[in-house]
C-alpha cells in the first residue's frame, strides 16, 4: 500500500479501505475471510471460495459487510442506549434481563431493543457486541411531551432533524445521560448507540437521516446574569438555572429555556422551575428583568445559591419561609412552592418554620421530626393528621432554634394507631406550611 511492503495490515473498523496490492513471487492459493464482517474482491472478482493466484501483482479490495458489528463499552450504573442496527436485539446480549423504555409518560419494561427507540439499562460494567445491518434513517411517531429516541449508525446533527408538522420539537432541549449516570447533558449531535430525550410540543412524525443536509442554526439569544440553584439531599443533586433576557416570555423560549426531562428509572427530581404558560417543567427558566420565578420543591433538600456579582442576591418566600440569600449561601427547603426573585437587599436570616429532618421514614415504632423555628410568633405547633384529615396528635414548640420531636405512632389518648399514611404539619398563628408525608409500617 502506497509503495510500502507489509506482511500484516490492520484495516479500519466498519469502513472501506483504499485499494491494496497483493504481491507474490510464486503461485499461491487464497481462502475467503473467516470473519463475516468483511469480504474480499481480488482482481475485480469477489472471493467466495478458495482461488489460485499466479505469481505477480494482484489488486485487493476489503469491503465491510452490510451485517456489521457494533461494540459497546458500558460502565457500571445506568446507561441510555439504542441499537444502531435495523433489526431488534435481545437485551440478554448485555447480560441483563430487561430494559426500560418510555411511553405514555411512564417507564415500561421490555426484553427487546427496537430500532429507533431509546432505552435505559443498568449493568455492572460490560463490553458487548451487536451485529446487524446499520440503520441510516428513521421515521418515528412522537407523542406529545417527552420521548426516548435512539440514534442511528452514523452521527446526525440536531440541525438536520425534521418533523411533520414543522418545528414540533424543542431543538435546544435534547438530552442524553451525563457521565455521572444521574443527570443529563444537552447535545448538538445524535451519535450511534446512545439514546436521547426529545420533547414534542404536539404529536408529530420525526425524520432522522444520516445524509440529511444541516439546516441553518437559530441564533441563540444572550442570557444576562444567569444564576444557579443547586439542590441536594445527600444522596443526589440537581442544578436549576435562572436568568434574564428582555425578549423572554413567561412560556417556553427555544434557545433560552431548557425543559427538564424525566429522571432516570426508580428515582425522582428534587425540584423544578414552573411556568404559568407552559405545561412542562423547566431546568432553566429565562425571564425578562421584571419577572419572578416559581420554584417547586418535590423532596426535602438543601438549596445553594450561586451567581456572579452582577446578578445580586436572591429573595425567596413561600411555605413559611421569607429570606434573602447571597451567592454561596444555602437554605433547607421542605416540599412546596416558592417564589424567587433577584434583589439588591442585604441577606437576612431566614424567617421561617420548616421541617429539616424526618427520620426514619417509613418507620415502625417511632419517627424523629426536626423543626427549625425562626419566627416572631406566639404559637407554633406540630400536628399529626391521618389520611382522612383528622388531627390525632399535636405538639407545642417553644422558642427559636431547632426542635426535635418524637412521634411514637400513638394518638392523643396514647393508643397505637394502625399502619398507614399520616401527615405532619407545622401550624403558626400566621399560616400553616405544606405537610410532610409519614409512612407507618407495623
Amino acid at each position: 500500500i502506497d509503495g510500502a511492503r507489509y506482511s500484516t495490515i490492520s484495516l479500519p473498523y466498519n469502513e472501506p479501505v483504499p485499494e491494496l496490492k497483493l504481491v507474490s513471487s510464486t503461485y499461491l492459493t487464497i481462502d475467503p475471510p473467516a470473519s463475516d464482517i468483511i469480504s474480499y474482491v481480488i482482481d475485480g472478482e469477489p472471493l467466495s471460495s478458495t482461488r489460485g493466484l499466479d505469481a505477480g501483482e494482484h489488486t485487493v479490495l476489503a469491503i465491510p459487510s452490510p451485517n456489521l458489528t457494533f461494540p459497546y463499552m458500558l460502565t457500571r450504573g445506568w446507561s441510555m442506549i439504542s441499537t444502531p442496527a435495523t433489526t431488534p436485539v435481545d437485551v440478554s446480549d448485555w447480560g441483563v434481563s430487561s430494559a426500560f423504555y418510555f411511553e405514555d409518560g411512564a417507564y415500561n419494561i421490555t426484553d427487546t431493543l427496537e430500532p429507533g427507540r431509546g432505552y435505559f439499562i443498568w449493568t455492572s460494567g460490560e463490553y458487548r457486541l451487536i451485529r446487524g445491518i446499520q440503520n441510516l434513517g428513521m421515521k418515528k411517531v412522537l407523542q406529545s411531551g417527552w420521548n426516548l429516541v435512539g440514534g442511528l449508525a452514523e452521527p446526525v446533527s440536531i440541525y438536520s432533524i425534521r418533523t411533520s408538522p414543522d418545528d414540533a420539537i424543542a431543538t435546544y432541549s435534547i438530552y442524553t445521560l451525563a457521565d455521572d449516570r444521574i443527570n443529563y447533558d444537552v447535545v448538538d449531535n445524535l451519535v450511534s448507540k446512545k439514546a436521547y430525550w426529545i420533547f414534542a410540543f404536539e404529536p408529530c412524525t420525526l425524520f432522522v437521516n444520516s445524509d440529511a443536509p444541516i439546516m441553518a442554526k437559530h441564533s441563540r439569544k444572550i442570557i444576562e446574569n444567569i444564576a444557579t440553584l443547586k439542590l441536594s439531599d445527600g444522596a443526589s443533586s440537581q442544578t436549576l438555572q435562572i436568568g434574564y433576557n428582555d425578549e423572554a416570555s413567561a412560556g417556553y423560549d427555544d434557545g433560552l429555556d431548557m425543559i427538564l426531562p424525566p429522571p432516570i428509572p426508580n428515582s425522582e427530581h428534587l425540584g423544578y422551575l414552573k411556568s404559568p404558560n407552559f405545561y412542562g417543567q423547566f431546568s432553566r427558566d429565562i425571564r425578562d428583568s421584571k419577572s419572578n420565578w416559581n420554584l417547586v420543591i418535590t423532596k426535602n433538600c438543601k438549596l445553594t445559591f450561586g451567581s456572579d456579582i452582577r446578578y445580586g442576591n436572591l429573595a425567596i418566600s413561600g411555605n413559611g419561609i421569607e429570606t434573602i440569600l447571597q451567592s454561596g449561601n444555602s437554605l433547607e427547603l421542605a416540599e412546596g412552592n416558592y417564589t424567587i426573585s433577584r434583589t439588591s437587599a442585604t441577606p437576612t436570616k431566614p424567617n421561617m418554620v420548616a421541617f429539616t429532618k424526618v427520620y426514619p421514614n417509613p418507620f415502625n415504632s417511632a419517627c424523629e421530626i426536626t423543626v427549625d423555628c425562626n419566627v416572631n410568633t406566639k404559637t407554633v405547633r406540630l400536628a399529626i393528621y391521618d389520611i382522612a384529615g383528622k388531627m390525632i396528635r399535636d405538639y407545642e414548640i417553644r422558642g427559636a432554634g431547632k426542635h426535635t420531636l418524637i412521634w411514637d405512632g400513638k394518638d392523643i389518648c396514647g393508643d397505637n394507631v394502625p399502619s398507614g399514611i399520616y401527615f405532619a404539619k407545622i401550624l403558626t398563628d400566621a399560616n400553616s406550611g405544606n405537610p410532610v408525608k409519614l409512612l407507618l409500617v407495623r
